[in-house]
């Protein structure tokens, strides 16, 4: 897998990396980078593909934006007793444990809504069965990014695969018309601005201008 990540070579100048290197990039806790530019959106490339496959609708009743095929998938979606190689420290192509987390997090937001129709157990053999898929998958977000023909924002390429794991940058709170509620979406916007997104306000909900209120 890494040479098949050395076909594509990511060209940024210098003062690209410098920013890469001071904003993006992980480090440890002195400080000091512990990937580079290439590590950094295998990453972000693997972690997005390994979403894909909570949308095969082997797995899924929701709408899916892509469909795994029984060709793409290697072994056509069979639950397989393989397991996948986890990265090691050197930054070699694989799943994390991070990237595991992230995929179980997706997957109970999507069965709290009733759309997954297999168990935690059976949606991770589904997806070391599809390894294959997952990877290629990632190879195509990866090329993407380092030929700058597409680029995520800020928050994806930080905390994809990576604890936080918040890729959105922007986010809207309602404001429903109370003062709990009013009070409660700044409380929420504080925790979104400590964790690095932005917020905005619905304020729909609110009574209009110069009605009656309740007052002491």
């Amino acid at each position: 897998m890494s040479e098949k990540l050395d076909v594509f070579q990511a060209e940024f100048s210098e003062n690209a990396i410098a920013v890469l290197e001071r904003r993006y990039l992980q480090k440890d806790k002195t400080g000091k980078p512990i990937e580079g530019p290439k590590d950094m959106f295998w990453r972000v490339a693997r972690n997005i593909a390994l979403m894909d496959i909570l949308y095969d609708p082997r797995v899924c009743s929701g709408k899916a934006p892509g469909v795994l095929s029984d060709e793409a998938g290697g072994r056509g979606g069979v639950v397989g007793k393989g397991d996948v190689q986890e990265e090691g420290a050197g930054g070699l192509p694989g799943i994390t444990g991070k990237d595991w987390a992230a995929l179980k997090m997706a997957f109970e937001r999507l069965k709290s809504k009733g759309l997954m129709k297999v168990s935690w157990n059976e949606m991770k053999q589904f997806a070391k069965a599809n390894q294959n898929y997952i990877l290629e998958r990632a190879l195509e977000f990866y090329r993407l990014m380092v030929e700058r023909k597409f680029m995520p924002n800020s928050p994806a390429l930080m905390n994809a695969g990576r604890d936080l794991q918040q890729l959105s940058a922007c986010f809207v709170l309602p404001v429903d018309d109370s003062m709990g509620s009013i009070f409660d979406s700044l409380k929420h916007a504080a925790l979104i601005h400590q964790s690095g997104g932005g917020t905005g306000f619905s304020f729909s909900r609110l009574r209009p201008k110069n009605d009656v209120v309740r007052s002491t």
